[in-house]
């Protein structure tokens, strides 16, 4: 515990930073993804998806290159660290909280203040997707739902780019936690991953992403630079129709 003390060194600190970076590179493409996008109906809808794939599956890589690198600037052991890190598949935010918080306790006080924005899905039938800042705890459920439709669409249950009967979770029974909450669902009840939706899942993940990990590098008296992953929010941002930010 004596780097807590005395502040990571400059090998630690470049470890933390290399993450980001590379968190910031396997962002390009669902960022490229996200300035290709028209709105339009069709093959483009299939882009919605896709940027849920890359941008769940770039959160599991940096959630295991963090704590590997943050573990081992606490002064734990490479045996430790494989021991921790190995046994890990499909992270959510509370998964990756939870992993911290045992080398790092106190680090999630910080984050009860946290409010990311999303877009909340409209009511039965309707179109309308109003920005909703919601808070941390909230985060939480909403990535675990995340990684549920993830689930879904690697495994074929569902396309995700049209508008389909999506099954329950069969890991959470809390509704709050289910992919039909967090998704688009039209009068028949049928569900869809709409460009909301997949701007909802960047800010949840990116934006939780640097929750975490700063809540982490202040303990390590240490200070990230996020420029990286800015691309990725502005894209989500700017796509054609979207007025408001991410984030």
């Amino acid at each position: 515990m004596a780097k807590l003390q005395q502040g990571v060194d400059g090998r630690g600190l470049a470890q933390l930073q290399q993450c980001v970076d590379e968190f910031g590179r396997a962002l390009i493409v669902p960022t490229k993804l996200f300035s290709l996008h028209t709105r339009t109906s069709g093959d483009w809808a299939a882009l919605n998806p896709a940027v849920v794939l890359l941008i769940t599956s770039a959160f599991e890589g940096f959630a295991q290159n963090f704590l590997a690198s943050a573990l081992l600037a606490d002064g734990h052991s490479l045996g430790n660290v494989a021991h921790v890190v190995g046994q890990w598949n499909n992270p959510t935010l509370k998964d990756l909280q939870d992993k911290l918080e045992q080398s790092f306790p106190g680090m999630s006080t910080h984050l009860s203040s946290t409010t990311l924005r999303v877009l909340k899905p409209p009511a039965l039938g309707k179109t309308l997707h109003l920005a909703e800042d919601i808070g941390w705890d909230q985060a939480l459920r909403d990535s675990k739902a995340w990684m549920q439709v993830r689930h879904c669409l690697s495994h074929g249950v569902v396309t995700g780019w049209r508008t389909e009967r999506w099954p329950a979770s069969v890991e959470s029974r809390d509704a709050r936690q289910q992919p039909r909450r967090i998704m688009y669902t039209n009068r028949h009840g049928l569900q869809s991953v709409n460009l909301q939706g997949a701007r909802s899942c960047a800010s949840i993940y990116v934006c939780g992403a640097r929750a975490l990990a700063d809540a982490v590098a202040g303990q390590l008296g240490a200070t990230l630079d996020w420029r990286p992953i800015q691309p990725l929010l502005d894209a989500a941002s700017g796509v054609r129709g979207a007025t408001t930010p991410v984030g």
